[in-house]
């Protein structure tokens, strides 16, 4: 007995199939990829079977819900719920598990696993009977809160109103925030010419406050660092000042909500391309989960992937307006 039922759902539609236990695990697996339509899953399912094949995964289901179980059991799948039913004798897949694929001509031993990991708010349930209420009832509670574009929020108005409020509020600082940075430059210099005594270097006590916020500093790279300063303190302000369109939450709160799995997936997927040697196949970026994990983790995608990723080039260009337009604020004599 290693076969069963597979029920997939999305929003729009069902479809329903008899496969082996394994591969229903591979679906479960592909879930780490957060797909919400039947395309987008079947493109992660190609992380676990290693193949893709022309005609796609779902090639022998039918577009129906079928929710009898055959063989060794049921496994339902709810992506517009995120929901997993699994009443099952071949296995009972979890949040987090392991693929094991065997006769990979690839890997030495022909032997590799390949871990995965669930977001927290997937539901596992073991009850074949009474799942379709449980599914209804979340889906409704999703559809009750829309998911909203947060970069409108982190890289908008919200962000920028603080800014620039609190470049005004410090504007009177500003002469005091200039000598304390020009004071850190002359210090920096000064270490810079002792280590690099033989090379000319121009005095800084000649330097124009002008001259000074445009001038790069080789030590400390300190260029703007009279406007830098105090627009990072204020933007780390806001971040830890809880923020109305966030339902009062902090912005930073916010931002690393699900850092952690995320972290973990990617480490996976590190941990797959050494296993295999070999790219793991990517996520689409017209898909729902890019969309998520681009807005959440800017930052983080910025430390792991070269330039030209269309996310990292928004992001920097959103942040350079960002700054232009507060150092603009904070530098006009009201």
């Amino acid at each position: 007995m290693s076969e069963i039922r597979l029920v997939i759902r999305d929003a729009n539609e069902d479809r329903s199939g008899t496969v082996h236990g394994s591969v229903a695990e591979w679906f479960i697996a592909a879930l780490s990829a957060d797909p919400v339509s039947l395309a987008e899953l079947d493109a992660a399912v190609d992380r676990f079977a290693l193949e893709s094949p022309d005609r796609g995964h779902f090639t022998f289901f039918r577009h129906s819900l079928d929710a009898e179980p055959w063989d060794a059991g049921l496994v339902v799948i709810d992506m517009a719920a995120r929901l997993v039913v699994i009443e099952s004798s071949y296995s009972s897949a979890g949040r987090k598990g392991v693929i094991t694929r065997h006769n990979i001509e690839s890997v030495d031993g022909g032997t590799v696993s390949l871990s995965y990991r669930l977001a927290d708010d997937w539901l596992f349930l073991h009850d074949a009977m009474s799942w379709e209420g449980t599914a209804r009832m979340r889906r409704q509670e999703r559809a009750d809160r829309p998911v909203t574009d947060r970069r409108e929020i982190f890289y908008g108005e919200p962000m920028l109103r603080s800014i620039i409020d609190g470049c005004r509020r410090e504007f009177c600082h500003r002469d005091e925030i200039a000598r304390r940075v020009y004071l850190e430059w002359i210090e920096s210099r000064r270490r810079w010419n002792e280590r690099h005594a033989e090379e000319p270097q121009p005095e800084p006590e000649t330097l124009t406050m002008l001259e000074l916020a445009r001038r790069e500093d080789p030590a400390e790279d300190i260029e703007h660092r009279i406007y830098y300063d105090t627009i990072r303190d204020i933007h780390a302000e806001w971040l830890m000042t809880p923020c109305a369109e966030l339902n009062d939450q902090l912005p930073r709160t916010a931002l690393l909500r699900d850092r952690s799995r995320l972290s973990g997936d990617m480490s996976d997927r590190e941990h797959h391309w050494s296993m295999l040697e070999r790219c793991p196949p990517g996520i689409s970026p017209e898909s729902h989960a890019f969309q998520c994990w681009r807005r959440k983790c800017a930052l983080h995608v910025k430390q792991n992937f070269p330039s030209g990723c269309p996310c990292i080039d928004q992001s920097i260009e959103a942040i350079s307006k960002v700054f232009d337009t507060a150092s603009s604020v904070f530098q006009l004599r009201l």
